[in-house]
């Protein structure tokens, strides 16, 4: 049997790790230098729907540096 002083324990170690890891990773996300740079070939409709959600979402760590549309 596991006591209910572990289960808050590790709640109490777990809540903070997780928050400064996703603070960490939008931290490395805002800068440019770990973005990965795709360029979407095509022209179509799904090409802009694909453009169009890379840019809108920050938060993938993608940023379009061009597209053949």
């Amino acid at each position: 049997m596991i006591s209910q002083w572990v289960y808050a324990l590790g709640f109490a170690l777990l809540t903070p790790a997780l928050i400064a890891w996703r603070d960490a990773y939008d931290w490395i996300l805002s800068h440019g230098r770990f973005r990965e740079r795709v360029y979407v070939l095509g022209s179509g409709e799904q090409a802009r729907n694909i453009v169009a959600a890379i840019r809108s979402r920050s938060d993938i760590g993608m940023e379009v540096v061009g597209w053949t549309g």
